[in-house]
C-alpha cells in the first residue's frame, strides 16, 4: 500500500434499536483503524439513541459522537451532516442495519483508494441472508423475496467510502431534488462523481439486516412499492431527454409499482 488514508464512520439513524448495537460490534472491530464513528439520529421513536450512548459508554478505544437532530431529516441529509463534521480524508456512510459479517470488510473497502488517488468512491456487495429473512412477517416477506440469498454489487450508501474533500465538493447527496417521499439520491450522487474520478465495486461485504416488523402490512408494501416509482420517475425526469422521459415514466411507473406482484 502507497498509503492508508483516515477514515469516519457515518451512521445515520432511525429506529433501529433492536440491531443497532450489532451494527456498532460489527464496525467497532474492524481490523483497519477507525480515526471516529459518527451517529446522526433522526430523532427516533424508540430507543436507538439509549443504545448508542450505552455503546459509546463501553467502547472508549474509538471516539463515538452522537448527533440527536430535533426532527426526522432523512439518510442523506444525515450522511451530508456527518461529512461536513468528519476530520478524515474518507468518510465511511453505513446504514444502521448494515451489519458487516467479518472483522476485514472496511479493510476490503478501504484497500482500493491506498492504491489508487483518483478513486473517489467504492461500494460494497450487498447481501441478503435467509437468516433475517425468515424473522419476517408475510409482507416483509414479500417486500425481500426479490433479493432474498442475493449478493448484488451495491452504491446505495449501505457501506461506501467516499473522498470527504470530492463529496464535499459535489455538493454530497443532493437533497432538494430527492427528500424522504422520493429516493434515487444514490444513483444521482455516483452519476455525478463519475463525472470527477473512478467509482469501483470493491470486494467488502454488508448484510441488509432489516428489523422484522410484526406490524408491517399491505398497505406498508403498497407504500414502498409508490416510493419506488416515484424515485425512478424523478431519475428519468433529471436524466432523460423530455421525448423520451413522457414515454419511459408512462410505462415504467406502473411497471415498478407491480414488479413485487411479479416476484421481480
Amino acid at each position: 500500500m502507497k498509503h492508508q488514508p483516515t477514515v469516519s464512520i457515518i451512521i445515520p439513524v432511525y429506529k433501529v434499536a433492536g440491531v443497532l448495537e450489532d451494527v456498532l460490534t460489527s464496525i467497532y472491530t474492524q481490523t483497519y483503524p477507525i480515526t471516529e464513528i459518527i451517529i446522526v439520529d433522526n430523532h427516533s421513536p424508540d430507543d436507538s439513541v439509549s443504545v448508542a450512548r450505552r455503546f459509546a459508554s463501553n467502547h472508549k478505544k474509538i471516539p463515538i459522537r452522537i448527533i440527536e437532530r430535533k426532527k426526522t431529516y432523512g439518510l442523506s441529509d444525515s450522511c451530508n451532516l456527518g461529512a461536513s463534521l468528519a476530520r478524515t480524508t474518507h468518510v465511511v456512510t453505513i446504514h444502521s442495519d448494515g451489519l458487516l459479517p467479518t472483522n476485514d470488510e472496511l479493510d476490503k473497502l478501504m484497500k482500493p483508494f491506498s492504491v489508487d488517488p483518483t478513486i473517489v468512491a467504492a461500494g460494497p456487495i450487498l447481501v441478503h441472508r435467509m437468516e433475517e429473512w425468515r424473522g419476517y412477517n408475510f409482507w416483509q416477506k414479500c417486500l425481500f423475496a426479490s433479493t432474498v440469498e442475493k449478493e448484488i454489487p451495491s452504491g446505495n450508501g449501505k457501506f461506501d467510502c467516499f473522498n470527504r474533500n470530492v463529496y464535499l465538493k459535489s455538493g454530497g447527496f443532493d437533497v432538494k431534488s430527492f427528500n424522504n417521499t422520493i429516493g434515487a439520491e444514490d444513483i444521482d450522487m455516483h452519476l455525478r462523481l463519475r463525472e470527477i474520478g473512478k467509482v469501483i465495486n470493491s470486494q467488502a461485504r454488508v448484510v441488509h439486516a432489516h428489523p422484522a416488523d410484526p406490524n408491517y402490512t399491505m398497505m406498508d408494501w403498497i407504500a414502498r412499492r409508490k416510493f419506488l416509482a416515484l424515485s425512478y420517475g424523478r431519475y428519468l425526469q433529471l436524466y432523460f431527454p423530455h421525448e423520451w422521459r413522457r414515454q419511459l415514466v408512462f410505462f415504467v411507473k406502473p411497471l415498478l409499482a407491480l414488479t413485487g406482484l411479479l416476484g421481480f
